[in-house]
């Protein structure tokens, strides 16, 4: 039981601190950051945080951060009067009823965000428990609250407030003197930093420095070359086909917190019929950003278990499974403080396998070249009949988050660590501006623009997950044990606290078009 069941990780990109580097895509607040409108009511963000809640002590927390949550978002769209659980319940329902036993109706969250120097972001998100303890009724209730603020003060009133239900069972009034007056100042408004630049600005400026990033982003074990050596014919068609929006992996059912956003008006006026492209385009490089150096670890682990499998003469399946049972574990728990994101990288892991199990056959179809990545000992059919084993049975403590899964299939397909990590990158980019499409937050044409140009936000994700990636030891010597798969994957970590904070209001929105 080494696998913690909450990791909440967060890095945020530093080149923005060197005066040359400044530019949208390293905005280290990512969206809401250092790119601010000349609109006064225009969200800004200048500080976030985390709050961990567990046990049943912290119900009266709870109660009174979803009050402030809904009574914050109720200005700007229509709110549930029960969100779903990350269980996919109302509340009240199942284990959740207990926070009905709890009522705390002294709190009135209003008078708290007269307060308020500026707009606070908040998004609640329940934790599933995980490994053995999934299926534990006695296991107290934990969540996880993210805050993004205009001030330091608005968060510190933020807590003050809600965590005024523990003062009699520690003594003290928490964050009171954080807060010397009645209400807060708001900090000066930043200028604008930089404009918006266009796509093809973008793309020369990374052109200048991939050589530098290629050698840590595609980094092939199994080659001395410093060239990565190219797909073979089989493999390239295999990355069109992960890329293709027909595949049914049920990826179009996700917003990423977009539909939340525009709600939120965060584009704009939720009521005016003309959004802010640019803010929409911030916000998609942002999230894919965030995707990338979140999953990047997770895919790379993935292929990696195919390769140090596939060496070993075909490997073991049942300690193939175990090592991805740790592998997925991990992937949730650094995934169940956004029950919406969680739930997103569940159906489309699992809506992966379930599809690979009918494509992949045989790995080299019409007699293409062997792959330079994966020696093709391991039984492609095996393997996935073991996963699908595995996730049905009814004592499993797995789940088929996206990440590893992703990873497997492109190692059975023969792509590169590297390849696989940006066809995810671009599949996840290209939901976010199709779900932008079909909100009618932009058009179709400005669609392929901001696709374009968030090549650049997923290849500096990569990059930043590659730098802080711990090797265990190296690929040629390495057992795949426990240890080495958890190595790889602990510095995974978001990068845009405000999208993150932004995504779990989902669940309150009363209307919407996608689930998640």
């Amino acid at each position: 039981e080494s696998i913690p069941f909450l990791v909440e990780s967060v890095s945020l990109d530093q080149r923005f601190s060197s005066s040359s580097q400044k530019t949208r895509n390293n905005d280290p607040f990512g969206f809401g950051g250092f790119d601010p409108s000349d609109d006064p009511n225009d969200f800004e963000c200048n500080t976030f945080c985390s709050v961990i809640l567990h046990g049943s002590h912290t119900s009266n927390v709870v109660e009174r951060l979803k009050k402030l949550q809904k009574e914050l978002m109720t200005p700007h769209t229509r709110v549930r009067s029960e969100a779903l659980t990350s269980f996919g319940e109302k509340e009240g329902e199942g284990d959740e009823g207990n926070i009905a036993k709890h009522k705390d109706d002294n709190f009135d969250p209003r008078g708290l965000i007269e307060s308020l120097s500026g707009r606070v972001l908040m998004g609640i998100s329940e934790v599933e428990p995980n490994g053995t303890d999934a299926n534990d009724e006695n296991v107290p209730a934990t969540y996880v609250a993210r805050i993004a603020a205009t001030s330091n003060e608005d968060v510190y009133r933020v807590l003050h407030s809600s965590l005024k239900p523990l003062q009699s069972r520690f003594g003290v009034e928490f964050y009171r003197d954080r807060i010397p007056a009645s209400t807060s100042i708001a900090p000066p408004r930043r200028k604008r930093i930089f404009q918006q630049q266009d796509a093809q600005n973008q793309i020369n400026e990374h052109k200048m420095t991939v050589d530098d990033e290629e050698k840590c982003v595609v980094e092939e074990a199994v080659t001395a070359s410093s060239n990565p050596p190219s797909l073979n014919r089989h493999a390239a068609w295999c990355a069109y086909m992960l890329a293709d929006s027909g595949l049914p992996t049920g990826a179009f059912a996700h917003s990423t917190g977009i539909e939340a956003a525009a709600q939120l008006g965060l584009f704009g006026p939720s009521s005016s019929p003309y959004p802010d492209k640019s803010k929409v385009s911030t916000y998609i490089l942002s999230a894919t950003r965030s995707t990338a150096q979140m999953l990047t670890p997770f895919v790379r682990a993935g292929h990696a278990l195919v390769e140090g499998h596939a060496r070993g003469g075909g490997g073991n399946t049942k300690e193939f499974i175990q090592q991805w049972v740790v592998l997925d574990r991990y992937a949730q728990a650094i995934l169940a403080s956004n029950a919406p994101a969680c739930r997103a990288s569940l159906d489309q892991g699992q809506g992966l396998l379930r599809v690979a199990q009918g494509w992949i056959q045989n790995q080299h179809i019409g007699g293409t070249q062997s792959s330079p990545f994966v020696d093709t000992a391991i039984d492609d059919k095996e393997v996935l009949m073991a996963l699908k084993g595995e996730l049905s049975s009814a004592s499993t403590t797995s789940r088929g988050h996206v990440g590893p899964m992703f990873g497997i299939i492109a190692g059975l397909l023969d792509l590169s660590p590297g390849e696989a990590c940006h066809v995810l990158a671009f599949c996840a980019a290209r939901d976010m501006v199709s779900a932008s499409v079909r909100l009618n937050l932009v058009g179709p044409v400005a669609g392929v623009s901001i696709l374009n140009e968030a090549w650049g936000a997923a290849d500096d994700g990569a990059t930043a997950a590659m730098s802080q990636l711990t090797t265990a030891s190296s690929a040629a010597d390495s057992d795949l044990a426990t240890d080495t798969i958890l190595n790889t994957v602990r510095n995974a970590a978001s990068c845009s606290p405000v999208a993150d904070s932004i995504h779990p209001c989902h669940d309150l929105l009363s209307i919407r078009l996608f689930r998640t």
